[in-house]
């Protein structure tokens, strides 16, 4: 979104203030500025060159967590995503380069998974937990939400159907599919080939790039869209795991041109998938105990999934399934919000750990890699036993 197209999407907003009510920012700080109108404000004065670029104003657009609820809520439909995203390019992009090419980078990933494996099964993570060090070098946050590591598992070239074949599937794995994301991936060809799915993963694809463009680095972002792009094969659906890869999987267009619309078109979220294919009877085992949901943000407000999410969980025998009490706040995790803004992120999670302090369920289950590990750790801090996984795991560990 150039300058220009920004003060048209920015013009938009009528400043009615219905959004600020849904606004985690404005409901912690209290603070107009930290509000969506207020940040729209800044970026139509930047974009109009009222205002300066200075670290002020990139406070206030760093501070947003990007759950668009104010979207949702909005009579005028403005699109405050693309406003935000395009503002932090305009200011340039921020930190956490290292991260994003990390993630972005296949060899480097592997590569950093095999030393986090080796970090953990040396003991080395124990001692460096006790001797301080961590806090000194700044990363005992990073470390602390981190689960236990174990090694890289290289992801299947796919799976083949069961029975009558009923069709072919694409995956979308993501760039946290050899380390926390690989079981989430291994259900879902597992589920999608039950039902009589051939389930197809490109090696062509990589990271959607949705950290990229919600950090400002409209180059990489657009870089990794077009090879996302071009790396799925025409006419086949394409079914992400991870809301918030879904999410800008869902905005391509933005991203790609017209290769990227045409993915758009044909991407959908694995759980609105599954919930609308037909199941046979007996295909899963009963599930003993609560089963709390937690609805992301990118689920709830971009991709309007969460009503499949219930849906897809109701064919579970026995499973009692309730929402996560305040589902309709950010829990704060926000991609490496939980890494940029800790002070933020941890207080809009206390009311989530509140919550399933109290109810004590069996299981938590989100579709967001990054909420579940600030929720787990969360959990961890508190002394509080819940499992925490993705439902596609839940469902998977299931069939008969």
């Amino acid at each position: 979104m150039n300058p220009s197209e920004l003060i048209r999407e920015a013009d938009r907003c009528v400043l009615c203030g219905l959004c600020l009510p849904v606004c985690p920012t404005y409901r912690l700080l209290g603070d107009e500025g930290d509000s969506p109108r207020g940040r729209i404000s800044l970026m139509r004065a930047l974009a109009e060159g009222r205002l300066k670029a200075d670290a002020a104003l990139a406070g206030r657009l760093d501070r947003c967590l990007g759950c668009r609820a104010c979207e949702a809520m909005c009579p005028s439909k403005v699109r405050y995503g693309r406003i935000v995203d395009g503002g932090r390019a305009l200011l340039g992009a921020r930190g956490g380069a290292r991260l994003r090419r990390v993630l972005a980078n296949p060899r480097r990933r592997i590569r950093y998974l095999r030393l986090a494996h080796l970090y953990e099964r040396s003991g080395l993570r124990r001692v460096l937990r006790a001797s301080g060090l961590l806090r000194r070098f700044g990363l005992e946050r990073m470390e602390r939400l981190a689960p236990p590591f174990t090694a890289p598992s290289a992801l299947p070239a796919g799976f083949a159907p069961a029975g009558v074949p009923r069709g072919r599937v694409a995956l979308f794995a993501g760039c946290l599919a050899e380390g926390v994301d690989h079981p989430a991936v291994v259900a879902a060809g597992r589920l999608l080939a039950a039902l009589g799915y051939r389930v197809e993963l490109p090696p062509g694809q990589g990271c959607c790039g949705a950290m990229d463009a919600h950090a400002g680095d409209t180059r990489n972002a657009r870089r990794l869209a077009a090879a996302n792009s071009a790396g799925f094969p025409d006419g086949v659906p394409l079914l992400s795991l991870n809301s918030g890869c879904g999410a800008h999987l869902a905005e391509y267009g933005e991203w790609a041109g017209a290769a990227g619309e045409a993915l758009a078109a044909r991407h959908r979220d694995c759980l609105a998938f599954l919930a609308e294919a037909a199941w046979p009877d007996g295909l899963l085992r009963p599930v003993v105990g609560v089963v709390l949901v937690h609805e992301p943000c990118s689920l709830r407000n971009v991709l309007k999934g969460a009503d499949a999410l219930y849906r897809l969980l109701a064919r579970l025998p026995g499973a009692e399934v309730r929402p996560l009490p305040g589902n309709e706040r950010c829990c704060g995790a926000a991609g490496d919000y939980l890494l940029r803004q800790p002070t933020i992120a941890d207080a809009l999670r206390e009311e989530k750990l509140d919550a399933l302090a109290a109810l004590a369920p069996r299981y938590l289950v989100s579709s967001n890699r990054g909420c579940l590990l600030h929720l787990a750790a969360g959990l961890r801090e508190r002394g509080i036993e819940v499992e925490v996984l993705h439902p596609l795991e839940l469902l998977a560990r299931q069939l008969v």
